[in-house]
């Protein structure tokens, strides 16, 4: 749980913003799933894989709530 592996879309935060990360990053992995399953498209997306990496570490930016709340229900 030291090294950055797997698709960045798909990683959670703490792989590429802190020094280790736990099985926890797992959950966020299924939750892009889930939230493409609902929507068509990726909670976070960047064309460029060192902007998706800064995309990654400013939650402020984050605005997949709103697109998820009308498809919750029916989830």
């Amino acid at each position: 749980m030291l090294t950055k592996t797997g698709n960045i879309y798909y990683c959670a935060p703490e792989i590429y913003h802190q020094a280790h990360y736990s099985k926890e990053v797992d959950m966020w992995s299924v939750g892009v799933i889930m939230f493409q399953c609902m929507t068509g498209e990726l909670p976070l997306y960047s064309n460029s894989i060192n902007d998706q990496v800064e995309l990654l570490k400013t939650p402020e930016s984050w605005n997949f709530k709103n697109k998820v709340k009308d498809e919750s229900l029916s989830a």
